[in-house]
């Protein structure tokens, strides 16, 4: 990339068991006036403001966080095509996807972005629109509680007696668990589903997520 565009500056943001291995490439290849390692960062606001794109070079992903956050802020994306990334980045509209373990395809959609100021605004803004339309927390947690609904209203058609106080009880819980979830309480949101009960046993299992505790409800409540 420097090759062609001389100006051009990397910021990398996190850490890692290579991250020596990395520092010692920059050193090596006399990069350290335009590579940044930052390392762990609490908020990287100030950097994805300061950011022009963003780049994600990962082999694999499951539905990556780091993207999200960078699309939020505005950010248009250049990433690999593995994992979510194709259903977070719409290639050519939100960004540009590229291959796994092409450097040379990465290299040519980063400086495509560089040469690019209009595009690259106009994928940004409809980035950010992306994650307001798809992606938001509330919508999300809207999404869940019709689909949990719909099950409970399943479940009371074919079993009445047993599933009737337990939809109750559910349903309380589901409105509970939208409240919180949508003033962003984590805590909260991690635990809701079960009640106030199990509030506590559930705040000591940081494995359990709303995904893995809504069917164990459903299934012991059938």
């Amino acid at each position: 990339v420097l090759d062609r565009e001389p100006d051009f500056r990397l910021d990398l943001v996190g850490d890692g068991p290579l991250r020596s291995e990395v520092e010692q490439a920059i050193a090596k290849l006399r990069l350290g006036d335009r590579v940044y390692v930052h390392g762990h960062m609490d908020d990287v606001r100030a950097v994805l403001r300061g950011a022009s794109f963003f780049v994600l070079a990962s082999t694999s992903e499951g539905v990556s966080l780091t993207i999200l956050e960078a699309m939020a802020a505005g950010l248009p994306v250049v990433a690999t095509r593995v994992g979510g990334n194709p259903e977070v980045v719409a290639h050519g509209e939100t960004g540009v996807l590229v291959p796994p373990g092409a450097p040379e395809a990465l290299a040519d959609a980063m400086v495509w972005m560089l040469r690019q100021p209009r595009a690259r605004e106009r994928m940004g803004l409809l980035a950010r629109r992306r994650i307001e339309d798809c992606f938001h927390v509330r919508r999300t947690v809207d999404a869940y509680e019709q689909m949990y609904l719909r099950a409970f209203d399943a479940r009371r058609v074919r079993t009445p007696r047993r599933a009737k106080a337990a939809t109750s009880v559910m349903a309380r819980s589901l409105s509970y668990f939208s409240s919180c979830a949508r003033s962003q309480t984590v805590a909260a949101f991690e635990c809701s589903l079960i009640g106030p009960g199990r509030a506590s046993s559930l705040m000591a299992r940081p494995d359990l997520t709303v995904a893995s505790i809504a069917p164990a409800i459903l299934s012991r409540n059938a």
